[in-house]
């Protein structure tokens, strides 16, 4: 991360707890992507094939926005019948954060700046019905 990035990022958490403070509880629910489904989609199977290889081919990735309520980001997660996980999300960044949880909580994974731990286990871990997360940070 180049000192610029961190000095912007800096400011930018700064701004955001002096507004905590003072009362100014802003909503980001006006926030909306303007990627059409399609780009995201496709800009969250580039990112599983950077993070997992071939294996992110075990992934079948879509975007919906009617999952999303106006003020939450939404992912959810099913298993498919060809030991496939299913993922769809309100936004790109709604279905990398489900499938993200997927690899943390099932699959035992971790993905971090200092490094990672990706062993899946094959085949991958079955989900019992449809898991959903859901996110109030946009």
């Amino acid at each position: 991360m180049t000192p610029y990035i961190r000095g912007a990022a800096l400011v930018f958490v700064f701004i955001t707890l002096l507004q905590s403070v003072n009362g100014d509880s802003r909503s980001f629910a006006h926030l909306r992507a303007k990627a059409s489904d399609k780009t995201q989609s496709r800009s969250v199977i580039e990112l599983l094939r950077r993070v997992l290889g071939n294996r992110s081919r075990d992934f079948i990735v879509s975007i919906n926005r009617t999952l999303s309520n106006d003020s939450l980001d939404v992912c959810e997660l099913r298993s498919a019948k060809n030991n496939k996980i299913v993922a769809v999300g309100s936004t790109g960044v709604a279905v990398a954060t489900g499938i993200y949880n997927y690899l943390k909580y099932f699959c035992n994974c971790h993905v971090s700046w200092s490094g990672d731990q990706l062993n899946l286990p094959r085949p991958l871990p079955p989900l019992t019905g449809v898991l959903r997360i859901s996110s109030p940070h946009r």
